[in-house]
């Protein structure tokens, strides 16, 4: 899972836009107000981005001011893109 990938999260039962996924952590965050953060054991792909995609997403995070978007960024790096 990363940065764009749309999932499915089986406890709530919605549909999210991945902003970043920490499997350091085990957590991810979806897009949209407000953040929130969900295992990512929870969640299902159900469209993974392409390399493009993901970029598009960062640097949308990164232009959005959004409180997490060095997080994003940061892992977005780690995982070479």
């Amino acid at each position: 899972m990363r940065a764009g990938d749309h999932v499915h999260h089986k406890p709530s039962g919605e549909d999210w836009l991945v902003a970043w996924a920490d499997h350091t952590t085990g957590y991810m965050s979806p897009c949209g107000w407000p953040t929130c953060q969900a295992l990512i054991s929870d969640c299902v792909i159900t469209h993974e981005a392409s390399d493009g995609e993901s970029h598009e997403i960062t640097e949308q995070l990164r232009k959005s001011g959004r409180s997490d978007a060095n997080k994003a960024s940061a892992l977005a790096q780690e995982d070479g893109r």
